[in-house]
């Protein structure tokens, strides 16, 4: 027996979306993770878009921090975007390019 869509309770939920939520959300979800698994378990959710600190500086040119965000320039495309980032393990993920202009103007350095 089913039940029509009008008889099935719902229920409105508001998380608020602010940056320190989402921090915080972040954290709660990955802090018990090494280093190995924090990448492993990003890499599942965000495949060829996950980047340490030492790859963050190799790809892109960082612009504006405001966690959890990075805002960047990718260094071979010129592409202006964001990034997530975790602590502890710091980790960044899932690069969104932006249509419009984020952060500061910061030009890549040139490459020896």
């Amino acid at each position: 027996m089913t039940t029509p869509q009008s008889k099935i309770p719902t229920i409105n939920v508001s998380v608020p979306g602010d940056n320190q939520t989402l921090l915080n959300l972040l954290q709660s979800q990955y802090w018990h993770l090494e280093s190995g698994e924090l990448r492993a378990e990003l890499e599942t959710l965000y495949p060829q878009n996950v980047w340490s600190e030492s790859e963050l500086r190799e790809h892109f040119v960082p612009e504006n921090f405001e966690p959890p965000y990075l805002y960047v320039t990718r260094r071979d495309t010129g592409a202006r975007g964001l990034l997530l980032f975790v602590d502890s393990p710091r980790m960044y993920f899932d690069f969104r390019p932006t249509a419009a202009t984020a952060g500061p103007s910061t030009p890549a350095p040139p490459e020896a």
